[in-house]
């Protein structure tokens, strides 16, 4: 995982908040620690978009899912 990732995931567990998180997943605060080092597994994250969209709102596949389908005849 690069960097620019990593400091993404970061930031997730920062605004969503460790305690939620662990309570979300119901997991430890061990495993919070070692997503800050290693990144969110993608399992989870992929639950993270579906549950927290405004958390991503900026990603080019949550600005694609947003716009309205144009109509074909």
């Amino acid at each position: 995982m690069d960097s620019k990732e990593l400091k993404k995931h970061r930031a997730l567990i920062k605004q969503i908040g460790t305690v939620p998180l662990m309570a979300m997943f119901d997991i430890s605060k061990g495993a919070i620690s070692q997503w800050r080092s290693n990144g969110i597994p993608k399992a989870r994250l992929m639950y993270l978009e579906l549950s927290h969209p405004e958390l991503f709102s900026d990603s080019p596949k949550s600005k694609s899912s947003k716009q309205p389908r144009k109509e074909t005849q």
